[in-house]
């Protein structure tokens, strides 16, 4: 396992789109996209500000499952797994998943949620 080589930390985060982004997949191929394009049938549109753009995110129950099901996973391999708060505030206990404001640390690990609130 990763843990055994010295990683402790794993950043979690489901694809999120732009509506123009997902047309244009949708668009680009007929086949291999399908599958993963399911998942945002019934997405939940997520806004990070009130002047951003909505984004398309898998439907919130969902999401909360796999994220404790890959946090389940993730403790038994040794590893403290982050999940983005700021694309998940609508989870509505997010604060189980991500503690305080734990943040995504996508943009490294002292890329916290830069003051937004769940």
């Amino acid at each position: 396992a990763v843990s055994k080589l010295g990683v402790q930390d794993v950043t979690v985060s489901y694809l999120f789109m732009r509506p123009h982004i997902r047309r244009n997949v949708s668009r680009a191929d007929g086949g291999s996209f399908q599958t993963m394009l399911r998942l945002y049938n019934d997405s939940t549109e997520v806004k990070f500000s009130e002047e951003s753009t909505p984004i398309q995110v898998p439907e919130t129950s969902w999401r909360a499952r796999r994220y404790k099901a890959i946090q389940k996973l993730a403790h038994s391999y040794g590893l403290r797994p982050h999940i983005c708060k700021c694309k998940n505030h609508d989870i509505e206990d997010i604060e189980e998943l991500v503690p305080a404001c734990d943040g995504c640390q996508i943009a490294g690990p002292d890329s916290a949620c830069h003051g937004r609130k769940a």
